[in-house]
């Protein structure tokens, strides 16, 4: 069994670099930018797509364990 040599890689993928792009395009979209002495805030669109994710999965679970019903 042979392994590529380095110089044989692709030069231009990088899986670390993507998915630190990624988290930053998924905080940008939800973050606010700082505001003084208080850090990041949550934006308002942001908080409605936490909160629709939060429904979403609460939904699944609900089909699985219907006794979670009255968290709804």
């Amino acid at each position: 069994m042979s392994f590529p040599e380095p110089n044989d890689l692709p030069q231009d993928h990088n899986p670390n670099h993507e998915q630190a792009a990624q988290k930053e395009q998924i905080l940008k979209q939800i973050l606010t930018p700082e505001i003084e002495k208080k850090g990041r805030v949550v934006s308002k669109n942001g908080m409605q797509k936490l909160d629709r994710l939060a429904t979403e999965i609460l939904n699944e679970l609900i089909l699985e364990k219907p006794e979670l019903k009255i968290y709804r």
